[in-house]
C-alpha cells in the first residue's frame, strides 16, 4: 500500500532536537504532509475499516538515546489506565491493545497501528482517528513524548531502530533481506494508512479492485508524505514509495492480471495461493514456514507442517 493519508501534528521546539525540528518545518513549508481519504462506499452495506499508523518519538529519542521498548510500552500502559484499553499480551509481554471492535498494533520499529472498527462512511472514520490522536497526544504529553505523522522515519538509521518482541518479526526480518533490498527498512522505518473497503457482490469487488490499483500512482503524488531519510532530502516525495518498489516482488506491486477479462474471485484465490508464506501460528508459537506454499499448507503438504492443514 501506498501513502493514502499522513498527518504531521503537534511538533515542540522542546521536544525535537534541532536537526529534526527544521526537517519537521521544511515538510510543513513545503506542503508535504497532508490529509486526505480515498474511500467508496459499498451500495448495499457500506463498511470501512481504518488502518492508521504513528511514527513514535519517544523522550529518549529526543535527549539523544536510541529508542527502546519501554518507552512504547509506556504509551500502551497508559493508553489501558486512562482510556480503558485492553492488553494483548505475547509471552507475557504487552505487543497490543484492544477495546470493542478496534486494536492498537505495534509494527517493527514501534509504529502504533490503529486498526479501526467497521465503519459506515469517511466521517465515522475520521472521528475515530481524530479520537485516537487526542488519546495518544494525552499520553505523550505526560511522558514528554510526541508522534511524527509521516511516511517514512526522517532521520534514524537502521541500527537505531528496536524490534518489537513480536516472535513474528524474528522470522520476516532475516527474510525480508534475502528477498529485496529495503525489506527492513519498511518494516521498521516506514508507516501509513491502509483503507479497507468491503464489497456486495464479485463485481463490485471487481470494479474496487481496478479502481484501487489505478490510483495508486495518483495517490502516492497526492499524499506523499516521506521526502527525508536518515536526516537528508532524498529526491522523492515518497521514500516510502520508493521502498516498497523492492521490498518483496512476491507480495507487492502492481497486478496487472486483476484486468483480464473474467477476472473474480477464482483468480485472486489462485493468485494469493502461492504468495510465498512466513509462518504458521500454533499453541501460541510462530513456526518458520518462510517461502513455502499456502496451497501445500491446505493439502497437508507443508514441509514445516508434514501431513497436518
Amino acid at each position: 500500500m501506498h501513502d493514502i493519508f499522513d498527518i504531521a501534528c503537534n511538533f515542540t521546539s522542546e521536544r525535537f532536537d534541532g536537526d529534526l525540528e527544521e526537517i519537521i518545518n521544511r515538510a510543513i513549508k513545503n506542503n508535504v504532509t497532508k490529509f486526505g481519504l480515498i474511500c467508496s462506499r459499498v451500495k448495499d452495506f457500506p463498511r470501512l475499516i481504518n488502518i492508521y499508523n504513528n511514527f513514535n518519538n519517544f523522550v529518549n529519542f529526543v535527549i539523544g538515546d536510541v529508542r527502546n521498548f519501554n518507552d512504547v510500552l509506556s504509551v500502551l500502559k497508559g493508553l489501558i489506565e486512562t482510556f480503558g484499553w485492553k492488553p494483548i499480551e505475547e509471552n507475557k509481554c504487552i505487543i497490543g491493545l484492544k477495546k470493542d471492535t478496534a486494536n492498537i498494533t505495534l509494527e517493527p520499529g514501534g509504529q502504533l497501528e490503529l486498526s479501526g472498527a467497521p465503519l459506515d462512511n469517511v466521517h465515522e472514520t475520521c472521528m475515530e482517528v481524530a479520537n485516537h490522536l487526542a488519546e495518544v497526544k494525552t499520553i505523550a504529553d505526560r511522558i514528554e513524548a510526541g508522534f511524527i505523522g509521516l511516511g517514512a522515519a526522517p532521520i534514524w538509521k537502521q541500527s537505531d531502530m528496536p524490534v518489537m518482541p513480536k516472535g513474528r518479526y524474528k522470522l520476516m526480518a532475516p527474510y525480508m533481506e534475502k528477498v529485496g533490498s529495503h525489506g527492513t527498512q519498511m518494516m521498521f522505518r516506514t508507516c501509513t494508512v491502509q483503507v479497507n473497503l468491503d464489497y456486495s457482490s464479485e463485481l463490485d469487488m471487481v470494479k474496487k479492485f481496478r479502481v484501487a490499483l489505478a490510483l495508486q500512482p495518483i495517490a502516492t503524488a497526492l499524499f506523499s508524505a516521506s521526502p527525508f531519510f536518515e536526516g537528508k532530502e532524498t529526491g522523492y516525495s515518497s521514500y516510502r514509495a520508493r521502498i516498497w518498489q523492492d521490498t518483496d516482488k512476491d507480495r507487492t506491486g502492481m497486478l496487472p492480471f486483476v484486468f483480464d477479462d473474467g477476472f473474480g474471485f477464482e483468480a485472486w484465490v489462485d493468485y494469493a495461493l502461492d504468495v510465498p508464506m512466513y509462518f504458521v501460528h500454533r499453541n501460541g508459537e510462530y513456526l518458520n514456514a518462510l517461502g513455502q506454499s499456502f496451497r501445500d499448507f491446505l493439502n497437508g503438504k507443508l514441509p514445516a507442517l508434514p501431513n497436518q492443514k
